[in-house]
């Protein structure tokens, strides 16, 4: 990469290209070209490029060439990108899905394979409970008609009583139903799958088997995992549901109790992503370090774990970004590389949008990455002056009181967790008002309960489940200690749910206010690095 200089990207190459590549995904997303005069325009830049670079070490102006070079690089990546979208198999898969949107509303009979795990919810009428998990289509029948059958899935609601076989991994089954067509559809694609509502009366089962033996044993894995965190606390079904969507990504969350994290601007931390990675990770390392196997091998063990962890909880965005960035964070030491959150970040982007582009332009995904983005640069803005502050002066010769050492501990704690999530608040706002239209001004200080309050949960709920699987009496010690927890996390929400304009209602948030926003945002970090680079000058 010595023909960047330029570029001011030579610590970082890789976000360089994913930002291009991003660009290119989004503009293949929402524009129709030939893919043949694409990857023309693509090796041509290519082409262009290595003229300039290999030019640019005789020519009389080196510098200028090398610039011309990180441009064309540019454009290589930005058409690539474009291409990358254009010819993805999930293009395919999105047109027939959205072809299903003329039959919203009217009865047709599916045939298909369950490719995930069902999770079992609440309805309203406590004595129905609704079943729901993804389906893998191979025959869609309506109005006694076939219709053609792409490579897909949709998202079936099996409603029923409160005890029904519910379909499992692997299964074929035929249901009939109503389908409903999300509204986020682009270019033929859904950022998310069709619902197909059925009643369990027209669902049958047609044979078991189908599905891939890991994804099985991940899925039982993850079955009896919810067994462990219900262990002797069946009857707090709150806790219940709130420990197995916490750690386990199910949605078993009470429709009142889902309104409260709503409101508080605190429902993010029920999606399975950093916390959880680190929760679980760290639990792996100080198992590696038991057996003193050195960090650089890290990424080794940590891999497998990570992945099947990821998997059985349904591969969420959130989770599959925090995978990924765990994964290369880890495993930088084997390269010989520092690790690095940005570089782990862009890497994780460029893994999912080049897989699934359609990704770009998915509600989590964003959230997922604008969060984590937002941590990694406004984080260290934030804190640090304050945390200067709360330094003991280096040039006093007496120690310090234990109980002022003690404040101080408590104050950088605190500061830390607000510093947290200021920056968190800051850069998720105004999608959430976008996408979701709430504002939670309450989500300051709700954030800086949950977070901490929820990651002590995680803790003892990874400590439940790994303890209690050699001893079982130790889940249930760790899932009583949770109710304890919870019940700090729950009510401070209940209360601040209560309280006026904790959430107000923003309807049609305009798409230049979230670009306002963002660029009040860079133009102050911007200046803040400015202002550290003059001092650091001096």
């Amino acid at each position: 990469m010595d023909i960047l200089p330029a570029t001011g990207f030579v610590r970082r190459p890789v976000i360089f290209l994913v930002l291009f590549f991003v660009l290119g995904t989004h503009a293949g997303l929402t524009l129709d070209y030939s893919w043949l005069f694409l990857l023309g325009a693509s090796s041509a830049f290519c082409l262009c490029a290595v003229v300039c670079a290999l030019m640019g070490s005789r020519a009389w102006h080196p510098a200028l060439f090398r610039l011309l070079a990180t441009v064309f690089i540019a454009c290589c990546i930005f058409f690539t990108g474009w291409l990358s979208a254009t010819v993805s198999p999930f293009n395919a898969r999105g047109e027939w899905l959205s072809s299903l949107s003329g039959l919203a509303g009217e009865k047709i009979e599916v045939t298909g394979v369950v490719s995930g795990d069902a999770d079992v919810l609440p309805t309203s009428d406590s004595k129905r409970v609704v079943a729901q998990f993804p389906l893998r289509v191979k025959g869609i029948v309506s109005g006694g008609k076939s219709l053609p059958v792409g490579d897909g899935e949709i998202q079936v609601s099996l409603y029923g009583p409160g005890e029904f076989d519910v379909p499992s991994y692997g299964e074929g089954w035929r249901i009939a139903g109503r389908i409903s067509q999300p509204k986020t559809v682009l270019k033929g694609m859904s950022a998310r799958p069709p619902c197909l509502r059925a009643n369990f009366y027209d669902a049958h089962f047609a044979g078991g088997g189908q599905g891939w033996w890991l994804a099985d044993r991940c899925y039982a894995a993850r079955r009896a995992s919810a067994d462990y965190l219900s262990a002797g606390i069946e009857e707090h079904r709150q806790t219940v549901d709130i420990l197995q969507s916490l750690l386990l990504g199910y949605r078993r969350l009470s429709y009142e109790m889902r309104q409260v994290f709503v409101f508080t601007g605190t429902l993010h931390i029920f999606a399975i992503s950093g916390s959880h990675v680190v929760v679980f990770g760290g639990i792996i390392i100080v198992v590696l370090g038991m057996f003193r196997i050195s960090s650089v091998y890290w990424g080794f063990f940590l891999t497998p774990f990570l992945c099947a962890y990821t998997f059985a909880t349904g591969l969420q965005s959130s989770a599959v970004r925090a995978c990924i960035m765990a994964i290369i964070y880890w495993s930088a030491p084997l390269l010989g590389r520092k690790p690095d959150g940005l570089t782990a970040l862009s890497v994780s982007a460029l893994i999912i949008v080049g897989v699934v582009p359609a990704q770009l332009f998915d509600t989590g995904f964003l959230l997922s990455f604008v969060c984590v983005l937002g941590l990694i640069v406004l984080y260290p803005i934030i804190h640090e002056p304050i945390r200067k502050k709360l330094e003991p002066d280096p040039l006093r010769l007496q120690p310090e009181a234990k109980a002022v050492t003690a404040l101080r501990l408590a104050g950088k704690g605190i500061w830390s967790m607000l510093a947290m999530s200021i920056s968190a608040w800051l850069v998720s706002t105004p999608l959430t008002v976008h996408f979701f239209g709430n504002f939670t001004p309450a989500g300051l200080l709700a954030n800086l309960i949950v977070i901490p309050v929820s990651a002590l949960v995680i803790l003892t709920g990874c400590l439940s489940l790994v303890l209690g699987a050699c001893v079982h009496w130790l889940a249930v010690v760790f899932n009583h200690a949770n109710i304890a927890l919870i019940w700090l996390m729950v009510k401070p929400m209940e209360l601040l749910a209560q309280v006026p304009y904790a959430n107000i209602k923003i309807e049609n948030f305009p798409v230049w206010g979230i670009v306002v926003w963002y660029g009040l945002l860079v133009w102050w970090v911007m200046s803040r690095k400015r202002v550290e680079y003059t001092e650091c000058a001096k």
